[in-house]
C-alpha cells in the first residue's frame, strides 16, 4: 500500500503491545480496543467469526472506544473442523491475506477483478503486486494534496488558474455537444 504513488496513506510498522488481547473478541470489540488512527492486528480463535476454516482474516475501519477513527484486522486463528488454514498457508499466500485485510482496515471494500488484492478470495493465486483497481481504490480514500480524485480516477490539480480555463472551456463545451446530439425519440405517426 505504501508504494502507491498517488496516494497520501504511508503505513509505518508498530510494536508488539502485549497489553491488548483481542484472541476472542468479536470484529466490533476488537475495532474498541483499537489506537485511534491505528490497526491493530492479531490472532483470534473466535470461531463465530470464522465458521469457515476458508475465511483466513477479517478486517475494519470504524470507530473505536474513543468515537474516534481506527482499525482492526483479526486472523484465523481458530479450529474449524480440526483445521486450522493460516498456519497452513505459505508466507506468500499469507502476506496476501494481510495485505488484503489491511485494504478493509483502510476502509476499501471488494474488487470484482479477479487478480486485484481486493478481490474477495485469494483462490490459489500468487498475489505479488497491487492492481490499478487497487491503486483507483487506496488514492480514492487517501488522495495525494496535489491530487483530485473521482469515480474515473486521478486528475491532476491544475497549477495556476490561467491552465484551468482551457479545460473548463472544453469540458462545457463536451456538454454542449452532448446536449445538442443526444438521440432524440422519433415520434410515430398514427396511421388511420
Amino acid at each position: 500500500w505504501n508504494r502507491v504513488p498517488t496516494s497520501a496513506m504511508k503505513i509505518q510498522s508498530g510494536g508488539v503491545d502485549d497489553c491488548i488481547d483481542i484472541g476472542g473478541d468479536s470484529l466490533s470489540a476488537a475495532l474498541a480496543k483499537a489506537p485511534t488512527n491505528e490497526i491493530l492486528i492479531g490472532c483470534n480463535h473466535n470461531a463465530t467469526i470464522f465458521d469457515a476454516a476458508s475465511i483466513l482474516g477479517v478486517g475494519t475501519i470504524g470507530q473505536n472506544g474513543a468515537g474516534h477513527i481506527a482499525g482492526t484486522l483479526l486472523l484465523n486463528d481458530a479450529l474449524v473442523g480440526g483445521e486450522n488454514h493460516v498456519a497452513s498457508q505459505v508466507d506468500h499466500e499469507l502476506r496476501a491475506v494481510i495485505a488484503h485485510e489491511v485494504g478493509h482496515a483502510l476502509g476499501i471494500g471488494h474488487s470484482g477483478n479477479p487478480i486485484a488484492l481486493m478481490y474477495y478470495s485469494i483462490g490459489g493465486k500468487t498475489q505479488e503486486r497491487l492492481t490499478q483497481d487497487d491503486y483507483d481504490a487506496i488514492t480514492y480514500l487517501y488522495p495525494r494534496a496535489q491530487s483530485i480524485t473521482g469515480g474515473c480516477g486521478q486528475l491532476t490539480d491544475f497549477g495556476n488558474k490561467s491552465d484551468k480555463l482551457p479545460y473548463l472551456f472544453s469540458l462545457c463545451l463536451g456538454f454542449l455537444f452532448m446536449l445538442l446530439f443526444q438521440r432524440r425519440p422519433i415520434p410515430s405517426k398514427i396511421l388511420s
